[in-house]
């Protein structure tokens, strides 16, 4: 069966940041990718699933305060954390007031980070970027969102459980589906 590991997309516009910072994630085990703009981010995010996020502010095009607008229209519960080389009290804030899960300055302290990612990623991360089994899915299951696969990929996590589950929607909104998928 295939595993899903802690996937994290880093923006940056800096090509040698982006090789720093995924040097450093992909060393700490998790699956590392980097774009170099917000646009870029955005687009992926659609895409595929991601467990984190980490943003620089200053972006050609959109810029980061802006992509953490959107990602947050999209994800309440991505954790992003936003990073600058030009640290501003009040960019900080209105980052922090923006959903920003962290704010981290450059030159980036990669132990700060190593720190920052566990706090970010919660429980999950506390043993480390462990791996989840992902759940066959039963046919007729179609699962091209972005939504959709987040949602596939939190039943694997409760899978597992022997806490209980209350799934709730409207008629056809898939709780039959989703069961199926626990209980695989």
């Amino acid at each position: 069966m295939p595993e899903i590991a802690y996937r994290v997309l880093m923006v940056d516009d800096e090509a040698s940041q982006r090789a720093l910072l995924e040097s450093y994630v992909t060393s700490q085990g998790y699956v590392a990718e980097t774009v170099g703009s917000a646009e870029a981010a955005l687009e992926r995010l659609a895409q595929q699933t991601y467990h984190m996020v980490l943003l620089d502010v200053r972006l050609p095009g959109i810029d980061g305060i802006e992509a953490l607008r959107r990602i947050r229209a999209d994800d309440e519960q991505l954790p992003v954390m936003l990073i600058t080389a030009h640290a501003d009290l009040r960019q900080a804030v209105i980052a922090m007031k923006g959903g920003a899960d962290d704010y981290l300055t450059k030159p980036i302290d990669l132990d700060e980070l190593g720190v920052a990612i566990s706090d970010a990623l919660g429980d999950r991360a506390e043993e480390g970027p462990a791996k989840l089994a992902a759940p066959p899915l039963p046919d007729g299951f179609i699962c091209e969102s972005a939504a959709m696969r987040r949602l596939v990929e939190t039943l694997a996590i409760v899978a597992p459980s022997d806490a209980p589950v209350l799934l709730t929607g409207e008629s056809g909104a898939g709780k039959e589906l989703a069961a199926q998928l626990i209980h695989r």
